[in-house]
C-alpha cells in the first residue's frame, strides 16, 4: 500500500495498472467508515500476494484528484486496469463484496498468458507470442480474445488455412456477443432495414452470424460494416467492410486525455484519421 498525490498519480496508479489491477482508495483522517475499509483493503492486498495493488489518496490534501472523480462522499474506491478507470464502489463494503469485486478484475492464468502474448506481439516477437497464445488457449479454450489474436498472428505469418481453422472454432460465446444479440433483437421487431453499421468488427461479425442463421443474404438484403479492421475481418463470410483506425494512436490519446482530466487541465476533442476498407459485406 502506498500514498499517491496528484504529481505521483501517473507513476503510482496509471503505470502499475498496465501490469496488475490498481485500487485507489479515497479517504480522509476524519472519516469513520474509511478507518474500517482501509485496514480491510490492506489485509486483502497482502492475502492476494501481488495480484493487485492498493493506493491511498487523502482527499483532503489532494482536492484536485478528488474533484476530478466527482467525489460526493468517502470512502470511494476506483479500480484501474490498463491505464483506465474500469469500476468503482462507494462506502465501507463488507469483505465478501470486495472479494467478488477483486475477482472480477484479476485475470485468470489463461488471461495472464494472453497478456504476455500481446506484449510479445507489440515487440514483434511472433514466435514467442504464438507460444503464449497456445498456452492461453490450453488453459482456457473459450478465450475468444486469445483465439482471435492467434488468427491474426497466423494471418501475418501467411498461414491462412490454419487461421481459418482457428476462426471457425471460436467458442459459441463469441456468437452471443452484443452484435449477435442486437441483430436478433432488431430482426425480432419485424422492422425493415438494409444495413448494419457496428462499433467494432467483433460486433459486426456477431451481427453477420445472426443474419446468416436466418438465411438473410449479406450483402444482397442487408449490408454490414464494422470498425477497427482486425485481420479476422477478412476471414468473415462474406469478408467484412470496415473502417481502419490507428489503435495505438487512439490508446495514446485516451491515456493523455485521462491524465489531463486528473491534473485539472482542459481536454481537447481529437479527430483521429481513419480509412474505409471496402470488402464484400457491403455489396461492392
Amino acid at each position: 500500500m502506498i500514498d499517491a498525490t496528484l504529481s505521483s498519480f501517473e507513476r503510482d496508479v496509471i503505470e502499475p495498472s498496465m501490469e496488475v489491477p490498481v485500487l485507489v482508495d479515497f479517504w480522509a483522517p476524519w472519516c469513520g467508515p474509511c478507518k474500517v475499509l482501509g485496514p480491510l483493503l490492506e489485509k486483502l492486498e497482502r492475502e492476494y500476494g501481488g495480484r493487485w495493488k492498493l493506493v491511498n489518496v487523502n482527499s483532503d490534501t489532494n482536492p484536485e484528484l478528488a474533484s476530478s472523480f466527482n467525489l460526493r462522499s468517502i470512502p470511494y474506491t476506483v479500480a484501474f486496469v490498463d491505464g483506465n478507470a474500469v469500476a468503482q464502489f462507494m462506502g465501507a463494503q463488507p469483505e465478501p463484496y470486495i472479494r467478488a469485486f477483486l475477482d472480477r478484475l484479476i485475470p485468470n492464468p489463461g488471461e495472464l498468458e494472453h497478456r504476455a502474448a500481446r506484449d510479445a506481439l507489440a515487440l514483434g516477437q511472433q514466435e514467442i507470442a504464438r507460444q503464449y497464445l497456445k498456452n492461453a488457449l490450453a488453459l482456457d479454450p473459450t478465450n475468444d480474445g486469445a483465439r482471435l489474436d492467434m488468427v491474426n498472428a497466423l494471418l501475418e505469418g501467411g498461414e491462412e488455412g490454419d487461421a481459418r481453422k482457428q476462426f471457425d472454432i471460436l467458442s459459441t460465446d463469441a456468437e452471443q456477443q452484443s452484435g449477435y444479440e442486437a441483430a436478433c433483437e432488431l430482426l425480432g421487431r419485424g422492422e425493415a432495414f438494409d444495413a448494419i453499421v457496428a462499433a467494432s468488427d467483433l460486433i459486426a461479425i456477431g451481427a453477420l452470424r445472426a443474419l446468416q442463421e436466418r438465411h438473410i443474404d449479406v450483402p444482397g438484403a442487408v449490408s454490414v460494416v464494422g470498425f477497427d479492421d482486425i485481420p479476422a475481418a477478412s476471414l468473415a463470410n462474406p469478408p467484412l467492410t470496415t473502417v481502419m483506425q490507428d489503435t495505438r494512436l487512439a490508446g495514446e490519446v485516451l491515456v493523455d486525455s485521462l491524465l489531463r482530466s486528473v491534473q485539472g487541465e482542459p481536454v481537447q476533442d481529437r479527430v483521429l484519421p481513419t480509412r474505409l476498407v471496402v470488402r464484400r459485406s457491403c455489396g461492392v
